[in-house]
């Protein structure tokens, strides 16, 4: 994970200087170890994600933060069991920055910027094994680690995030997809909220990525 969670990728990157930053104030850091997560797609954390009334109270305070000019909806890059997901409405995304979107293409193929992810299933759990036994494969019933996020911030911001030890790089962050597809070099899992607080700081993290995507 020391790849993924190290800002070096980010600060290595010839703009990141002019990067600008949507996080009006230095993260607090994170208590504890950083969960573990997948190293293979999903992209998912595994453990310590936000029990019920965390992750209620967590999609309650970003609905309220974004404001009327975000769609909640289903999202267009993740598993189905993904809710919600957060879209700009046109015409503010008609000139959503590129690396803003979650979507390799850019704002032509989706104006989704940023998504929570629904529970995390293990390869053993009963609804795991009953999905396999039926041939469905994993985008069938996985999730992506309760309350965790995945979302695009600018280079500055991404860094700091990890820096703080709220998130990682996503496993495909920077990659070229396809001819003019590339995936964000600022795309991160933000790690689930366990407590109130850090609702707050994880509310904020998706407000700059908000902010970003409404920048253009």
């Amino acid at each position: 994970m020391a790849e993924r969670t190290s800002p070096a990728t980010l600060r290595s990157q010839p703009d990141y200087e002019a990067s600008p930053t949507y996080l009006t104030s230095a993260l607090p850091p994170r208590e504890g170890q950083r969960p573990r997560t997948e190293s293979c797609l999903p992209h998912a954390q595994m453990e310590a994600e936000s029990p019920d009334a965390i992750f209620e109270a967590l999609t309650a305070a970003a609905s309220a933060s974004l404001g009327d000019g975000v769609v909640e909806g289903p999202t267009t890059v993740s598993v189905p069991s993904t809710w919600p997901a957060y879209h700009l409405c046109r015409p503010c995304g008609d000139a959503m920055p590129r690396e803003a979107c979650m979507t390799p293409g850019g704002p032509a193929c989706g104006l989704e910027f940023a998504h929570v992810h629904a529970r995390y299933i293990p390869g053993d759990h009963p609804t795991a094994v009953q999905a396999k036994a039926r041939g469905l494969p994993w985008q069938a019933y996985q999730g992506g680690g309760q309350g965790s996020m995945h979302l695009c911030l600018t280079l500055r911001d991404a860094a700091a995030v990890l820096d703080a030890g709220w998130g990682e790089l996503h496993l495909l962050a920077g990659r070229t997809m396809g001819p003019g597809a590339k995936v964000p070099r600022g795309l991160v899992l933000v790690y689930a909220p366990r407590t109130a607080e850090e609702v707050s700081t994880v509310v904020r993290i998706l407000g700059a990525s908000h902010a970003f995507a409404r920048s253009a």
